[in-house]
């Protein structure tokens, strides 16, 4: 059930149900585990599936740099990404992980 352009009321939407992992593949025909990706429309998917690229990143791989300019998107397909964070004394911490 969706509620649309109902003044003071919210867009309310199903709760979308993921596909199961590897029903979906990038544009080199790789299975797809992301749950993101895997719960996405299909046509909001299949805008973004040319574009998507398997990579092997190495252990310890730096994704992005601080006042680095953004170029890729990742989406994890299985293993672990942190997010470490300097402090001002030049310490860093780990302030996430997925």
């Amino acid at each position: 059930m969706a509620l649309t352009n109902v003044p003071g009321t919210l867009d309310i939407q199903p709760k979308r149900i993921p596909r199961i992992p590897g029903s979906r593949t990038d544009s080199s025909g790789k299975a797809v585990s992301n749950v993101l990706l895997l719960s996405l429309p299909d046509d909001e998917y299949d805008l973004i599936r040319p574009y998507l690229e398997y990579v092997d990143l190495p252990q310890y791989f730096v994704m992005h740099e601080p006042g680095q300019m953004i170029e890729y998107a990742y989406f994890p397909n299985g293993g672990m990404t942190s997010l470490v964070v300097l402090t001002k004394d030049g310490k860093s911490i780990e302030v996430s992980s997925v």
